[in-house]
């Protein structure tokens, strides 16, 4: 029969050996809550009702605490989507102090602009044709128009053919310039405090404060402006003298 001295040690080592036990048992952070701390990271980036995405492989969380600190993060400089690596970070103010690599395969919704109508390139873009949908964009790597208000205000042409049911993507459409190469256009030039002004061809695509080519379109004079306006040239003023001439 065991002493009773004894039962003190026995309780002691019982204790013991049940915590070491639990806390194997625990191991590190559960694979739930890092899910969580993913879908709330995504929706931090895509928005909410905008992500769907799953694991790739097995995540080493054993040797990571289950701590308050921790945070997922994306090391590239966008949006991350498509199969990659997100990071599970353990920070100490601010140091890192563990990270675990988390392979995803993240499938990226938004709200993009689908044109209804046809344009060739260099045609305008109609914008009562565009209609806003929720659409998979995890392959697509252009970027596009993220609301209206991004495009409201100004014309829009096509760089190449858009067709219907195309996705207007910022490699497909830009900003239509004031003056357009070989439409006509009006030119001024000050001569003597004067403004005098004639009509013109634009040799180039112009915006607004940018130097183009042009020509006198009655004597086929060219010169060379900067653009004011829609469809609108100012002459330099060392070129006053010939700007009405012909050669």
């Amino acid at each position: 029969m065991m002493k009773n001295h004894a039962y003190p040690a026995l309780v002691v080592a019982l204790f013991i050996a049940g915590f070491m036990c639990g806390t194997a048992q625990a191991g590190g952070v559960s694979e739930e809550r890092v899910k969580t701390l993913v879908q709330n990271y995504l929706e931090e980036q895509w928005g909410s009702g905008m992500v769907l995405w799953e694991p790739k492989a097995d995540w080493p969380l054993e040797h990571l605490p289950d701590d308050m600190n921790l945070q997922v993060i994306y090391t590239r400089n966008e949006r991350p989507r498509g199969n990659t690596i997100l990071m599970l970070q353990l920070r100490d103010n601010g140091r890192i102090v563990k990270s675990v690599p988390l392979s995803v395969r993240i499938y990226a919704f938004a709200r993009v602009p689908m044109y209804q109508g046809r344009a060739n390139s260099h045609e305008e873009i109609d914008l009562s044709q565009i209609a806003w949908r929720r659409e998979e964009i995890t392959t697509i790597r252009s970027g596009w128009p993220e609301s209206p208000d991004a495009l409201t205000g100004r014309k829009w042409w096509a760089k190449r053919p858009v067709r219907e049911g195309d996705l207007l993507t910022w490699d497909r459409i830009a900003e239509r310039p004031a003056v357009v190469r070989g439409e006509p256009i009006e030119l001024r030039a000050e001569l003597n405090g004067v403004t005098v002004t004639l009509p013109g061809e634009a040799l180039e695509h112009g915006h607004v404060g940018e130097r183009i080519r042009v020509k006198n379109a009655l004597h086929d004079v060219r010169l060379s402006g900067r653009v004011t306006g829609t469809a609108e040239v100012l002459v330099d003023g060392y070129q006053t003298r010939t700007f009405g001439a012909s050669q």
